[in-house]
C-alpha cells in the first residue's frame, strides 16, 4: 500500500486543526502518522521546491521528495499516478482538484487533506491506530482502514468498470457527519470538535515528547 501525501497541502489545512498544532511541520506530520493507521502503508510526503536535509526528527518509515526549481509537487505527484502499475494500491491525499481528477482517471483511492488530518485524530482519540494492515487488501478494506468517505467512494463508484474493479460497498450509516456527500447549494455540516485530551496527545506526539 503506497500514500503519496501533498506535504504542503495537507499542513496549510484551515478549520481542522487546532491554534496548537496549525504550526506542523512535516516531522511532526510524520511522527502523527506513524502513530496512526498510516503506520500500516508506504508513505511518502511531497514537497515544492529544491532538496533539503531530511527533516529532524521525521520518523525512518516516511519518505521525502522534493519537486525541484523547476517543477511543483503537482507535477511530481501526478508522474506518480501516471506511472503506478498498481493504481489500485495508491492512496493520493490531496484536496488539488487536479490531483483528485489525475488519480480518479487511473482509479487510485484519494482522500481529501482536511479528511486525511481527521482520521488521524480519530485515532488518536480512539488511542491508536483504529485498525490494523489486512492480510488482504478488498475494498471494504480499503474503506475502514483509511477512512474513505462517501464523497470519495461515490467518486470511486462512478469511475469504476465492473469488470476491473469491483463494486465498493455503500459507506455505512455510521460514517463521520463532515465526510457524507451535500447537497448542491447547500454549506457543509462544521467539523465535529476533538477533546483537548487528544489534541494535548497530538501535539505532545508532533513534538516528539
Amino acid at each position: 500500500m503506497r500514500v503519496i501525501v501533498d506535504a504542503w497541502n495537507v499542513l496549510h489545512v484551515e478549520g481542522v486543526l487546532p491554534p496548537g498544532l496549525a504550526g506542523l511541520d512535516l516531522s511532526g506530520l510524520g511522527r502523527i502518522m506513524q502513530a496512526t493507521r498510516w503506520k500500516a502503508s508506504h508513505s511518502t510526503l511531497v514537497c515544492d521546491g529544491a532538496a533539503q536535509p531530511r527533516p529532524e526528527g521525521l520518523p525512518d518509515a516516511i519518505h521525502m521528495l522534493w519537486s525541484g526549481h523547476a517543477r511543483e509537487a503537482d507535477d511530481l505527484i501526478e508522474d506518480v499516478i501516471a506511472r503506478t502499475t498498481s493504481p489500485g494500491r495508491l492512496v493520493v491525499v490531496s484536496s488539488d482538484n487536479r490531483l483528485i481528477r489525475a488519480a480518479k482517471r487511473r482509479r487510485c483511492n484519494w482522500l481529501r487533506s482536511d479528511a486525511f488530518l481527521r482520521t488521524m485524530l480519530d485515532d488518536l482519540a480512539r488511542g491508536g491506530p483504529s485498525v490494523a494492515r489486512p492480510d488482504s487488501e478488498t475494498d471494504e478494506d480499503w474503506k475502514s482502514l483509511f477512512g474513505l468517505g462517501a464523497e470519495e467512494l461515490s467518486a470511486l463508484h462512478a469511475e469504476a468498470n465492473a469488470a476491473d474493479m469491483p463494486q465498493l460497498e455503500e459507506p455505512a450509516k455510521t460514517q463521520p457527519k463532515q465526510t457524507e456527500p451535500v447537497e448542491k447549494g447547500q454549506p457543509a455540516p462544521p467539523p465535529m470538535p476533538f477533546p483537548d485530551s487528544v489534541l494535548k496527545h497530538a501535539m505532545r506526539i508532533a513534538r516528539g515528547d
